[in-house]
């Protein structure tokens, strides 16, 4: 038997079809499963979820023609198990534990741009993590207790490129990690460039290295009352860039460095 209810816009159930925004389709198996279809009419997206005995207890989001982009399963109204979901270009592969926490290996992978991520997750804390972004650099992510965040990331031929730690703030609406301490950014095949940061932000110490230690050029703390400098600093290919500092953030003053565009909150 089959049942079929219209929805406006805020969800509220109408008689006229005409004004509908949304189609249920509700298919009964027997007196404790029921199969639902909900259409969103404006577009070509259709979810499909069935109830046991008035609990849902999984669900599909797909296209009129079948390309599944949201596939997961429920128990007591938590998703559990395992998660997948292609959309926006992005496919997903997570596990949900029992109590809706994030749990086990999560992977993300974006076609288009190639972006991929993988995360291991523990009672809901990221416990570390690993991102090949588009330009085919390597970032690994690993927590200590949720507090300090340790990132490196790595060029395509595995060297290291990045290394340093952050520190978890809330600013009043979310956890953020920001910069703080040592970083150090390894030029390929000429040395590294070594800065500190302090809440986020440059302390002003900066220095470059050779591939044997040696100190090549170094900027020391300013005084407090000076507000800007500038730096020069290296990409992928040596390509030199000038950067002014001002009040401890980098702003681009040349051509715009994008190595690490693609590299979340730790652009630089």
């Amino acid at each position: 038997m089959k049942v079929i209810k219209y929805y406006n816009e805020d969800f509220k159930e109408i008689d006229d079809k005409t004004k509908a925004h949304w189609l249920l389709d509700i298919e009964t198996i027997n007196k404790d499963i029921k199969i639902h279809k909900l259409y969103e009419l404006s577009t070509d997206k259709v979810e499909e979820y069935m109830t046991y005995k008035e609990h849902r207890i999984g669900a599909d989001y797909y296209h009129n023609k079948d390309d599944i982009i949201f596939e997961n399963a429920l128990v007591n109204g938590y998703d559990t198990g395992m998660v997948v979901r292609k959309d926006y270009g992005i496919l997903e592969i997570y596990a949900i534990g029992k109590n809706g926490n994030s749990e086990g290996i999560s992977k993300s992978y974006s076609f288009n741009n190639k972006k991929i991520q993988e995360n291991l997750w523990y009672k809901d804390e990221l416990i570390t993590g690993y991102y090949n972004y588009k330009n085919g650099n390597v970032a690994e992510k690993t927590l200590a207790d949720g507090e300090i965040e340790i990132v490196k990331q790595y060029y395509p031929t595995g060297e290291l490129y990045v290394k340093g730690s952050c520190k978890k703030i809330y600013n009043g609406y979310i956890y953020k990690y920001i910069k703080e301490g040592l970083w150090e950014f390894y030029i390929l095949g000429q040395g590294y460039e070594i800065r500190n940061y302090k809440n986020g932000k440059l302390t002003g110490f900066y220095e470059i290295k050779n591939l044997n230690g040696e100190i090549v050029y170094k900027k020391e703390k300013l005084k407090e009352s000076c507000k800007s400098y500038f730096l020069k600093r290296l990409d992928f290919n040596g390509k030199l860039y000038k950067t002014i500092v001002v009040n401890g953030e980098f702003f681009y003053y040349s051509e715009k460095r994008d190595d690490l565009d693609d590299f979340d909150e730790y652009k630089y």
